[in-house]
């Protein structure tokens, strides 16, 4: 695909259920519609949730589960307002919690039940841990989604990572970046901010395991280790983050897999 940097391939991972045992195949990317946030229904900047999870809901629309978008009666704009109310976003934009039951009330109303549910990161309903990749390429192995929950931090003092906000995107797959020696995992997501630009296209980054610090995730000084938690650096330059971050941290991830029926 045009968008994608020169520098990686679209040779996608598949992994094993075993941390200790991975194996590299073809695998295609998850076409989804890219829907930018500002489409979404009454809250517009902060509606990156509702829209981030449409992605999929598109993607899977058209992958045997036609009653989740109805042709020729489900408008863009109505499905986005439908989630967007039952996951309850607001002003202030769509928690890990209220995401999780807002995708599953949301499903149950098409008439798809869910068959897993997972909610990783240290967010407020959420298991305390930090994501973990192998987690997320089994979910997308079985054709379910993963929503990626970014922390914006501004880097502080003492090995201190500030929290400043936060932002939901979609992810579609993963890619080799083949000028690092044995090979690299690149998140290839589609991001629902105006950021990302106008027109449809996916985004490539590198994450990298934080080793030490301290994330400061809110105006109250709450603060957690950063250890193991995975990060990217407004230094790499290829995926944009907001001027008031320097570093995107992944708090928090949200892998589902529909019910086959």
């Amino acid at each position: 695909m045009k968008y994608l940097e020169s520098t990686l391939t679209l040779i996608l991972t598949m992994m094993l259920w075993n941390p200790d045992v991975a194996h590299a195949s073809e695998q295609k990317l998850m076409e989804m519609p890219d829907i930018n946030q500002l489409d979404a229904g009454a809250n517009g900047r902060m509606d990156c949730g509702p829209a981030a999870a449409a992605n999929y809901v598109y993607w899977l629309s058209n992958n045997d589960y036609p009653e989740l978008v109805k042709k020729g009666a489900d408008s863009r704009s109505k499905i986005l307002l439908e989630l967007e109310q039952l996951m309850q976003a607001d002003s202030s934009g769509t928690g890990v919690a209220n995401f999780s039951r807002g995708l599953s009330a949301f499903f149950n109303s098409k008439g798809y039940a869910i068959r897993s549910l997972n909610c990783l990161g240290w967010r407020r309903g959420a298991n305390q841990i930090p994501p973990d990749m192998n987690a997320l390429k089994k979910t997308l192995d079985q054709g379910g989604g993963v929503f990626l929950n970014f922390g914006w931090y501004r880097r502080g003092t003492g090995d201190q990572y500030n929290r400043t906000g936060g932002h939901w995107v979609t992810l579609a797959g993963f890619a080799i970046d083949e000028q690092i020696p044995g090979g690299s995992n690149g998140f290839v997501v589609y991001d629902p901010s105006p950021r990302s630009g106008s027109r449809p296209k996916r985004e490539i980054f590198r994450l990298t395991e934080l080793t030490s610090g301290t994330l400061i995730t809110n105006k109250n000084n709450v603060t957690l280790p950063a250890k193991h938690y995975l990060h990217y650096t407004k230094l790499q330059n290829t995926w944009k983050i907001p001027a008031s971050a320097d570093v995107a941290i992944l708090d928090a991830a949200v892998c589902v897999v529909p019910e086959k029926f």
